[in-house]
C-alpha cells in the first residue's frame, strides 16, 4: 500500500544519508542534504550554507628527519659522499666506481644498489626486471676519466628512468629493491626509502624499534641522528649525532592561497594576513600606459561585493622582500612576489584567488650538529633527472611525515624542503652562504609530496 511505500522510501533515504554523512566525515569533509524531511519536498541546490574553505581534521606529525645526503656515517666516521649514491668517496675510490658519477656504468641503476644486489656496479647491463619501463637515453661529461688512457671519450652515454614517486630512487630501482614507485615511503614507517636505503635499515618492513648493531641506540633515532644503525657507534653519537628540539604547537587554524593567479603572469602570492577571510578574493593587474606604472590592487572576500579594492601598488621593478597589497578595509592584505616589466599580461585582468581556511598540526622545531664535508664536483640523481652540483655542495633534506591522526601507523604525505650550503675548508669568504651557522625554514619552503 501507499503508506507502506512511503515508510519504505523513507528507511532507504535515512540509510543514504547516514552512509554519505560517514563518507564526508571519513573524508574530512561535510553533508548537505537538500530535502525538506517535513514536507517531504526537493529543495534548489544552493551553497549558501556550504562551507567550501574549510579543511577539517588536519594530519598529525609522524615523524621529522633530517639528513646530509652528502655525508655518510661510518665505522670509521663521517665520510664525503659527493655523488649521493649512498658509497662513500675514499670507498668508491677503492673499488674502482666513480665518486661524482651516482651510477659509474651509466645503465640507469645507482652504483650503491648494484654492490647490494651483487651486481657489476661498472658493467652496463639491461635488468631484465625493467625491460617494460620507460627510459630517456642521453649523454653526459665523464668526471672520473682513465688517467692512462688520454684518448678517452670525454662523454658517454647514459639511460634515465622516471622517478615517479619523486624519493630519489628511479621505477628500476624501486623494482629491483621491491619497493613502491608510488610512495616515498613504502613500510609506512615515517622514513622515506632512499634514506633507509643508504642508512641500511630495512625499507620493506617497520624497524624503528629495532637495534640491530647492539649499542643501545634504536634504528629511528639513529637515522634521525645521522649516525650507523649498522655499527656500535655509542661515542659518535656523542660526538656527531644531529640533535633535535621539537615544540609541537597543537592544532592552529591557518590560512592557505592560490599561490599562482590563473591570467596574471609574473606574479606569486606568497603570504595572507591572519585577518584575511577564507572565500574567493580578487587580484587585479594593470600594465598602465607611457606615464603610469604597472599595478596590482587586492580586495579581499570579505570586501568583494562591495567592490572595494585597496590602493593600486607600483609593481614595475621586483622587490625581494614582497610587495603588500591591501585590501578596501586595510587590515586585511596579502604579500607578492613579482618578476617587473616585461612579464606581465599586456591588458588589465582580474584574477579570482581563493583562500582556504585549515586546520593544520603545527611543530615548531630546530635539528643542530648537522656536519658539513668538503665535496666534488659531481653528478646526482636528483627526482627531477640528473644534476651535476658544484664541488663543496651538501645537500640537505628535511622529511615531514603526516598522516591522519586517527590512523598513524597508515600511509600519508610527506612535506619535504631542502637547502645546498658550499663548504670550503677556509676562511668564511670561500662558502655560501657565508655564514652557514643557521638556515631558517617556513611553512612555505616545503613541498607536499602524496
Amino acid at each position: 500500500n501507499a503508506s507502506g511505500a512511503d515508510v519504505s522510501v523513507s528507511a532507504d533515504r535515512a540509510r543514504v544519508v547516514r552512509l554519505l554523512s560517514e563518507m564526508a566525515f571519513a573524508g574530512g569533509g561535510s553533508f548537505k542534504q537538500f530535502y525538506d524531511d517535513a514536507t517531504k519536498q526537493k529543495l534548489p541546490i544552493t551553497f549558501e550554507h556550504v562551507d567550501l574553505f574549510t579543511a577539517r581534521d588536519p594530519l598529525a606529525i609522524k615523524e621529522l628527519v633530517v639528513t646530509n645526503a652528502n655525508v655518510l656515517p661510518t665505522d670509521k666516521g663521517l665520510r664525503a659522499d659527493s655523488d649521493q649514491d649512498g658509497l662513500p668517496d675514499d670507498q668508491e675510490l677503492r673499488i674502482g666506481t666513480c665518486p661524482q658519477d651516482p651510477d659509474s656504468d651509466g645503465d640507469g641503476v645507482n652504483d650503491l644498489i648494484e654492490l647490494r644486489l651483487a651486481r657489476a656496479p661498472l658493467t652496463a647491463e639491461d635488468p631484465i626486471e625493467c625491460v617494460d619501463l620507460e627510459i630517456t637515453n642521453t649523454t653526459s661529461d665523464v668526471l672520473c676519466p682513465d688517467p692512462n688512457d688520454p684518448t678517452a671519450p670525454k662523454t658517454r652515454d647514459r639511460k634515465l628512468y622516471l622517478d615517479r614517486d619523486k624519493d630519489g630512487l628511479n621505477s628500476c630501482e624501486e623494482r629491483l629493491l621491491g619497493t613502491s614507485d608510488s610512495l616515498l615511503d613504502s613500510d609506512a614507517d615515517g622514513i622515506p626509502d632512499r634514506v633507509e636505503l643508504v642508512a641500511g635499515t630495512n625499507y620493506l618492513s617497520v624497524d624503528p624499534l629495532q637495534d640491530p648493531d647492539f649499542d643501545g641506540i634504536l634504528n629511528r633515532d639513529e637515522v634521525r641522528s645521522h649516525t650507523d644503525p649498522r655499527a656500535n657507534d655509542a661515542q659518535e653519537q656523542l660526538d656527531l649525532a644531529y640533535r633535535y628540539e621539537e615544540l609541537d604547537e597543537g592544532v592552529k587554524d591557518v590560512l592557505s592561497f592560490t599561490e599562482f593567479p590563473p591570467r596574471i603572469s609574473g606574479v606569486l602570492l606568497r603570504a595572507v594576513s591572519g585577518t584575511s577571510n577564507p572565500g574567493i578574493g580578487q587580484l587585479k593587474f594593470d600594465p598602465g600606459d607611457a606615464t603610469n606604472p604597472p599595478t596590482l590592487s587586492w580586495t579581499d572576500p570579505y570586501d568583494v561585493a562591495d567592490g572595494k579594492f585597496g590602493l593600486p601598488v607600483d609593481v614595475s621593478v621586483p622587490n625581494k622582500e614582497g610587495y603588500i597589497l591591501r585590501s578596501g578595509t586595510e587590515d586585511r592584505h596579502i604579500t607578492v612576489w613579482v618578476d617587473g616589466k616585461g612579464h606581465y599580461p599586456p591588458k588589465v585582468v582580474v584574477d579570482k584567488i581563493i583562500i582556504s581556511s585549515a586546520r593544520k598540526n603545527c611543530l615548531r622545531f630546530r635539528v643542530r650538529n648537522i656536519t658539513l664535508l668538503e665535496t666534488l664536483e659531481a653528478y646526482a640523481n636528483t627526482s627531477d633527472g640528473l644534476f651535476k652540483g658544484a664541488a663543496g655542495d651538501n645537500n640537505i633534506f628535511l622529511y615531514f611525515a603526516e598522516a591522519p591522526k586517527d590512523a598513524k601507523d597508515g600511509f600519508g604525505i610527506f612535506r619535504i624542503a631542502t637547502t645546498v650550503p658550499n663548504y670550503k675548508l677556509g676562511p668564511p669568504e670561500t662558502r655560501t652562504p657565508k655564514n652557514i651557522a643557521e638556515v631558517t625554514f617556513t611553512d612555505d619552503d616545503f613541498i607536499i609530496f602524496e
